[in-house]
């Protein structure tokens, strides 16, 4: 059939927007509710109903209202709650994305945020193009906001030696930020036939998982249970010579986890094997809008002093402060905000 792209779809088999792929994730953030105004001109019988709100309202000089948008509005379930939930809650979640990016090398500091990197064709790092990437890509949303960035060049002529971490995260990071100003941020709302379960592999780690009500593995106990589900079989063991991964980058700040008063060593990680530098910042508040530098060394830390922080004088409250890795790769890796009371 003309125009019917199928599955492949998911996997770069058409161009799309960043418009409309931000519209897509908007979709998950609101629990598979697409909200929007009906499609204006032709569309095809298999297409959106629905389309972004760009415009919210029109008056002409005299103050009269030739355009309200919330006239228009309109919603449509057009996933599964508890499917669109499942999603991102993979997307959130920061174990998962310390397998590939590193611990916080795409969090969005103080926040509960689900994001998504990706790059276009060309991308064959070991070829006779090494190096070169068609685009690059970030999409992040909290439960408030859903941000999209492109980056990449106007004549599609490649980019070089940028990665998705190195632009267009850093821009899709501090505008979902920046849209706060400074003020909280929740969870995402779990429908209610959502269940948690604690499921164990065979190596015997086990961990909390999410499941759709009657698809929950039979052996798993309920995640508050003391119950230990019982592990799936073991492969036979195998002997290998092959060497272990490099472990990836890590930026975290541990301590202190008392409240401190005068110069107040600041305990964590900043490492990575292309480390060029890291950086101890600080802030006002539990969620500082505002950061200001401590200080920048190039020495890796594995769990010791990063540095310290200079309370001597400073009014009783709260204070954060934070680590930010810079790696020759994959550019700033943040780590989350670490709260210090001074008392």
């Amino acid at each position: 059939m003309d125009g019917y792209y199928g599955p492949a779809i998911s996997i770069g088999g058409v161009d799309l927007s960043a418009i409309d792929l931000t519209y897509g994730y908007s979709v998950l953030a609101n629990n598979g509710r697409m909200v929007g105004q009906p499609v204006i001109g032709e569309r095809e019988e298999d297409e959106r109903e629905l389309e972004p709100i760009t415009i919210l309202r029109i008056e002409d000089a005299k103050g009269e209202v030739l355009f309200d948008a919330n006239e228009q509005r309109a919603e449509q379930q057009v996933v599964p709650a508890e499917h669109a939930y499942l999603v991102t809650s993979i997307l959130s979640d920061p174990s998962s994305q310390c397998v590939t990016f590193g611990c916080g090398g795409i969090s969005v500091p103080g926040r509960v945020a689900a994001v998504k990197t990706g790059t276009s064709e060309p991308f064959d790092p070991r070829g006779p193009g090494g190096g070169k990437i068609g685009e690059t890509w970030a999409f992040g949303y909290t439960p408030d906001y859903s941000v999209g960035v492109w980056a990449g060049n106007s004549d599609n002529a490649p980019i070089v030696n940028i990665y998705s971490t190195s632009i267009s995260f850093r821009v899709m990071r501090d505008t979902l930020q920046a849209t706060y100003h400074g003020g909280a941020s929740g969870a995402f709302a779990r429908p209610d036939n959502i269940e948690e379960r604690r499921v164990c592999g065979g190596g015997g780690s086990c961990r909390n998982e999410v499941f759709v009500k009657g698809s929950t593995p039979a052996n798993a106990p309920p995640a508050s249970s003391n119950a230990q589900a019982e592990p799936t079989a073991a492969p036979e063991p195998r002997i290998t010579a092959a060497a272990a991964p490099p472990p990836s980058p890590i930026a975290s700040v541990t301590g202190p986890t008392t409240a401190a008063a005068g110069t107040v060593s600041i305990q964590g990680w900043a490492w990575s094997n292309a480390m060029q530098y890291y950086r101890l910042e600080y802030g006002s508040g539990s969620s500082p809008l505002n950061w200001s530098a401590l200080g920048q060394w190039s020495t890796p830390v594995q769990g010791g002093t990063l540095g310290v922080l200079p309370t001597s004088g400073w009014p009783p409250g709260t204070y954060s402060v934070r680590v930010v890795v810079q790696d020759q790769n994959q550019g700033e890796i943040i780590s989350a905000a670490h709260t210090v009371l001074v008392p």
